[in-house]
Formats: structure tokens, sequence, C-alpha cells
């Protein structure tokens, strides 16, 4: 009978509820979770897959805001600070005694109310700093946001989070550099969205994904749940739907890669200091190594380039996978002006 609902699914016009259901809880069997990714991959039926996930994020809350608190600590402000709301009330009444040179008195309201709109929001409200986290060479930090998300900062990385982050309509973070986020849905749907140094737009509302950003490229791992990606924000170019397991490589001036079904092996291994290699040639491990750690790297002989490497390798220090891997390949490492060279041993 499963079997027989798992090849039928392309047939169908509409996935049952109870059907998308065990799909994001991780109870179909591999036949079925094929079949609907299948389903998912036709643009027609992204709009079903969308709702099908807010649905099913609605029963499935991981996040929900005290409003009594937020009144609270509101109220303990102004206590504290009675002076604002003086401030404001002597704004309001100098913009009231300005404003009479306007002989419409529909404008002249109109514009009193938004001015002192403004003045107080600008009075009372932290929404234009940011806080500010960044990692040195060698450090990973775990940051814990207001709304219990988690973004864990790979080294030689930034993220900054505006200090109005929980009360605004979107939870917006600008990343440079790599981190890894844990998204929590909130009971508002507040969209959370991820701007990267490349100018991409990564939009979500509860899951787990890996982003990479430089100036020049962005690289995306999809772990669980579902994001909209935006290749570039600047050129407003049209969204793309990423599903489970996905990897997407964006480059400048290069068609956006999408390589599906990867069990991207570097997915959290950095957080415990480790790389792990799976085929991967020099030439590539050198580029993973000088983006991670700020390192400029020469590989001199053209051969060691292409030499491919598997396993799992334990660093505390950036050089350590550089001296693990001339053992194993055979090659010296001589430093000269902070430069790394690479070349066989004679």
């Amino acid at each position: 009978m499963k079997k027989d609902m798992g090849e039928n699914i392309n047939k169908m016009e509409v996935v049952s509820e109870e059907l998308w259901f065990k799909y994001f809880n991780g109870e179909v069997t591999s036949m079925q979770k094929r079949a609907i990714q299948q389903w998912i991959s036709e643009p027609k039926n992204s709009n079903a897959y969308f709702q099908a996930l807010d649905n099913w994020e609605r029963k499935n809350l991981q996040f929900k805001p005290n409003t009594t608190a937020a009144k609270l600590r509101f109220k303990s402000f102004v206590n504290l600070h009675p002076e604002s709301i003086l401030n404001v009330e002597k704004e309001a009444e100098s913009l009231d005694n300005r404003a009479s040179i306007f002989k419409n008195n529909w404008f002249r309201s109109l514009t009193a109310v938004v001015i002192l709109g403004f003045v107080f929001w600008v009075t009372l409200m932290p929404g234009r700093d940011y806080d500010t986290y960044t990692t040195s060479n060698e450090e990973v930090k775990t940051i814990r946001l207001a709304d219990k998300s988690i973004v864990v900062l790979n080294s030689n990385s930034e993220i900054r989070v505006p200090k109005d982050y929980i009360a605004t309509d979107i939870r917006r973070i600008y990343l440079n550099g790599n981190a890894r986020f844990s998204v929590k849905h909130t009971l508002d749907n507040k969209k959370f969205v991820v701007n990267t140094s490349h100018g991409c737009q990564i939009e979500v509302l509860g899951t787990e994904f890996d982003v990479f950003s430089s100036k020049d490229s962005s690289r995306i791992f999809l772990k669980s749940g579902s994001i909209k990606l935006y290749a570039s924000v600047k050129q407003k170019s049209p969204a793309i739907l990423i599903h489970p397991e996905d990897v997407v490589r964006i480059a400048k001036d290069q068609k956006v890669q999408i390589e599906p079904k990867q069990k991207y092996w570097q997915y959290k291994a950095w957080e415990d200091h480790q790389f792990v290699f799976d085929g991967s040639t020099m030439d590539e491990i050198t580029t993973m190594l000088e983006k991670q750690f700020k390192m400029d790297i020469h590989i001199e002989d053209e051969t060691l380039k292409s030499k491919a490497i598997s396993g799992t390798y334990q660093w505390k220090q950036k050089e350590d996978i550089l001296y693990i891997l001339s053992d194993i390949l055979n090659f010296r490492i001589e430093e000269r002006d902070s430069i790394y060279y690479l070349k066989y041993k004679n």
C-alpha cells in the first residue's frame, strides 16, 4: 500500500496533509521521499509545498514571544527614563507650533503625526544599532539570538545583528564568512533573512543550513527545512527553491550551480576543528584553507595540485593541516613573507 502511494505521488494533483507532515517529520519511506521531492521539483507545485511547510511549522512552533515581559520591560524603561517622554512631548508641541505655517489643516495634522512618530521611534527604539560578532583566526563561536535561534560562527567570520532584531517584521542577519544557522520558527511566522557579503539573500521560517560568503562567491548547504534563495539582491534575481541536502554555489558572472543530494562533508565538521576530505585535490584543499584561515598558499608543482586525499583531520593551529598533508604526500613547506610555498621534496 505504502509502495503504491509513493509511486503514485507524481500522478496526484495534491499531496495529503498527513503525508506532508510525515515527510517533514522524517517518517516517510525512502521511495515516498524520492517521489515527493520529484513532485516538489515541478515549478507548478512550489506554492503547495510552501503552504504545507507553513501549516506544519504552525503546528510545531519552537518559539513564542513573551509579550507580557516585553510590556513590563517597556514600562520599566519609561519609569527609569521619564525625560524621554518629556522630550517627545516638547518636540510634539514645537512641531505643532511650526506646523501652523501651513494653511491646509489636514496637511498640517498629517505632517505633525508623521514627524512625531519618527521622533518617538528615534527616542525610544534602538533599531539603528547593531551587535557585531566576530571570530579570530582559529576561533569558533556559538551565538544564541533573542528568538533562541543559534548561529555557529566559523573562524575569520562576522555577523551583524540589529539591536531591534526581535521587534522588526523580518529577522535579518548580515554575514561575512562562514556560519551555520539553526533557525527557530516564531508564533507570528516572521521570516529569517541572511544577507551575505557576496550580495545573495536567504529567506527561511525555521530550518538548519550552512552559509559561506566572501566578496566574490557564496556557498549554501541546506541540512533540513526549506529556503528561498535570491542569488543577487542587487540584480533582483528570481527566487530559487532549495531542498534538503542541496549544495548551492554562486560565483560572480557565473550561473548558479545546484548540486542535489550532497552529504556535504564539511557541514558541522569545522565546529570540532576538523577538516573532512573526500577525494579532495590539493588545489581544492588549499583554496579551502585560504578562505577559512586567510592564508596565502602557492603550490609550485603542478602535479601536486591534482593529488587527491580522503579522511578526517584534526587541527589546533591553522598550519596543522598543511604539515599533516606534507608528511602524507611528501612535499615540503617554505614560509616567506607570510606566504606558504608547497613543493615536492627532492
